[in-house]
């Protein structure tokens, strides 16, 4: 395969990177455990020239579990891992070598290291790598390949049940096993409960129990006893066959009624009223709607055109429609309420799940229609990204020769990135943006003390980026100060599957390009006549706009939802504008306040549906390793361990209290026999949710 297909293959499998030989495993960067792991341009450009082996790195979401089936008792552990409930049902590749590797997505950090207990099975996760497809192996020369019906472009990385994610977490190196835990010792009692064993007798790695009473030789040898799951190696007792049992299969051997983990309604350990134990079902949020009142005008005309003939969600095109006609008219129109001014520069995210999400799709139909408007759009407006709030002041800067044209849309395909580089210490990034949005002037010093300064300036961006990127990155702080309202939230996801395309009549969108040019030349003209225009709501738009201003000047709902939502009135503002331009009206009508509303309630729904009990940040990784880990919930000490490890001082706490005061977590304390009370995570949700 050469390397423009291969780039192609992996275009959603960013963190790959080039082999060193055709039939080698070494990395081309001698530097590929530290350096740049989501680069899409540095990947991108890598794989275009290269012809040789491709591997994948690890960690950062997603492990590998290494199976060399040609190792003795390698089927026997990955049977094993089955019966636990590691899942079969994900991205599989059949090695060259006659192994298999099955990737997984994680909430919690997992080290690279073999699966103590387990012969044959390797982990990989943080810090390590994988060979991928095409690739050949250096000894057999046979191909790597993604199992029939179980590539990438087949299924979803599947995820692990809390008791398997905290073996793999938190599995310890075999001969290093030190004072069994509270949960192994919990494994070998009810063992012994069952059994009538002697106490167990613990060595390196493993622990030996023997029945009291019964002639030598009557013994279990129980294997890497450990996090919750138990592994009896060898036992000559009838009972007690050799396999693998978590804590619930144990507690149904020795007839403990029940779950693992059960609420005690009569003391201080009750749930919050109006609560009940978190459930997978809950995240399963339904893809919100468009509402027909946006598919106003000549952009739900073109909605419209669209529908069935392309993959492309109508919310994502309608989006990037909406604010590339809003950066041509630019500041030419407004809409005044008080002493605030409203012109049709808009924020928007398209949130997606990678790959599925048809971002891409939607960023050409929607220039499909925009670039006949202006042909020159893209070189004149343009920007396609955004690396710092300097380089973005400079763009707009006053004292260019000639003049800077001032109107720019910012065309982010990874959104992801201006969220990282707006949490970077000294970026101004994210207060430069906050400022182009309410039209204030821009400034920063350079080095030799010049004072570069952006006035007059008309800044819309429009980015993608997927739900779980968006929750890590919109951490509590751009939350509090503004940054996050500032965008409006868009669901996308694939409308239909055309793998040879739609058939769009090109007459019909020359059509509704024409009408956007006529209502754009009769702005002109009325500029021309006034010098400005400034549209007024009539009197049935203002009592709409009266009623939705009461119900969203503070944000709507609580949690996230009324925090993403508080700027609903600015957005509502300016969208219902630009469909007042479009329509050629001298007002603002009440179909155009409508309109602008559909756009408002959609992206609360997207809120809601990409945040589904979740507050985003420290906060959404610690609620979701919770949440893997139910019904039983997950002890302090392994999130200490395994999520907070490299977290900085008391943002473990803040996060959980945080989480408590949202009714997304609640802490238990139980017994540890004497020793401190051990803290026990469970996730929550409201009754009524379902």
């Amino acid at each position: 395969m050469d390397g423009v297909q291969l780039s192609h293959q992996y275009e959603t499998w960013l963190g790959c990177a080039p082999l060193l030989r055709v039939n080698g495993k070494a990395p081309l960067d001698q530097q590929w455990s530290t350096g740049p792991r989501r680069d899409p341009d540095l990947w991108r450009a890598r794989l275009t020239d290269h012809h040789g082996n491709v591997g994948m790195l690890t960690g950062d979401g997603m492990f590998v579990v290494d199976v060399d089936l040609y190792h003795e008792g390698a089927q026997d552990s990955l049977d094993d891992l089955h019966d636990l409930g590691l899942r079969r049902e994900t991205v599989t590749v059949l090695t060259g070598g006659g192994g298999i590797h099955l990737y997984y997505k994680t909430s919690v950090p997992v080290a690279s290291r073999p699966l103590p207990g387990y012969p044959g099975v390797d982990v990989k996760g943080e810090g390590g790598q994988v060979v991928v497809p095409p690739s050949v192996h250096p000894d057999t020369g046979r191909s790597y390949e993604w199992e029939d019906g179980y590539g990438p472009a087949d299924r979803e990385l599947a995820s692990v049940p809390g008791h398997l994610l905290e073996l793999f977490a938190n599995a310890e190196s075999v001969g290093a096993v030190g004072e069994l835990d509270e949960r192994d010792e919990e494994a070998v009692n009810l063992l012994i409960e069952h059994f009538g064993a002697h106490s167990p007798h613990q060595r390196d790695q493993y622990v030996e129990l023997t029945r009291p009473g019964k002639g030598r030789g009557v013994s279990a040898t129980v294997g890497y006893v450990g996090r919750g799951a138990a592994k009896v190696w060898t036992s000559n007792w009838p009972s007690l066959s050799a396999g693998v049992y978590d804590l619930t299969a144990l507690r149904k051997l020795a007839g403990v009624p029940g779950p693992t983990f059960t609420i005690r309604e009569a003391d201080d350990d009750a749930l919050p009223a109006g609560y009940r134990l978190w459930t997978p079902a809950d995240d399963d949020v339904p893809d919100p709607e468009l509402d027909r009142a946006a598919y106003h005008g000549p952009v739900g005309d073109y909605l419209d055109l669209l529908a069935g003939q392309t993959e492309a969600h109508p919310a994502a095109v309608g989006i990037q429609v909406l604010a590339s006609v809003g950066t041509i008219i630019g500041r030419r129109a407004c809409y005044r309420a008080g002493r605030i001014v409203h012109h049709c520069n808009l924020f928007g995210a398209v949130v997606g799940p990678s790959s599925e999400g048809a971002k891409g799709v939607a960023d050409a139909e929607a220039l499909a229609l925009i670039l006949p408007l202006d042909t020159s759009f893209l070189a004149k407006h343009s920007i396609g990204g955004l690396g710092s709030g300097e380089a973005l002041i400079r763009e707009l800067a006053d004292d260019q020769d000639p003049p800077a044209e001032k109107r720019r849309i910012v065309f982010d395909a990874e959104l992801s990135s201006v969220l990282k580089v707006v949490r970077r210490d000294g970026s101004i990034l994210g207060d430069v943006l906050r400022k182009a949005y309410d039209y204030q002037p821009l400034r920063h010093s350079t080095v030799s003390n010049k004072v570069v300064v952006a006035t007059g300036h008309h800044v819309a961006v429009v980015g993608s980026i997927t739900p779980d990127e968006l929750r890590t990155l919109m951490d509590e702080l751009a939350i509090a100060n503004g940054f996050g309202n500032r965008f409006l939230y868009v669901w996308s996801r694939i409308m239909a599957w055309l793998p040879d395309g739609g058939t769009i009549d090109k007459s019909a969108i020359a059509a509704i390009g024409d009408r956007v040019t006529v209502a754009l030349a009769k702005l002109d003209k009325r500029i021309a006549a006034n010098g400005s225009v400034h549209l007024e709501l009539d009197p049935d738009a203002k009592a709409r706009w009266a009623v939705f201003y009461r119900q969203r000047r503070t944000g709507v709902g609580e949690g996230i939802a009324r925090s993403l939502s508080a700027r609903h009135v600015a957005h509502a503002a300016r969208i219902g504008l630009i469909y007042a331009v479009l329509d050629a009206e001298p007002v603002i009508r009440e179909r155009h306040v409508d309109a602008a509303i559909a756009w408002c309630d959609y992206s609360l729904a997207s809120v809601a549906k990409t945040f589904a009990c979740s507050l985003g940040g420290k906060s959404d990784t610690l609620v979701r390793a919770v949440r893997g880990a139910m019904p039983d919930g997950i002890y302090g000490t392994t999130l200490h361990d395994g999520v907070a490890h490299n977290w900085g001082k008391g943002e473990l706490a803040t996060a959980r209290a945080l989480l408590e005061e949202g009714h997304l977590i609640c802490v238990f304390h139980e017994s540890s026999g004497g020793g401190r009370p051990r803290e026990r995570y469970v996730a929550l949700a409201p009754v009524g949710r379902k």
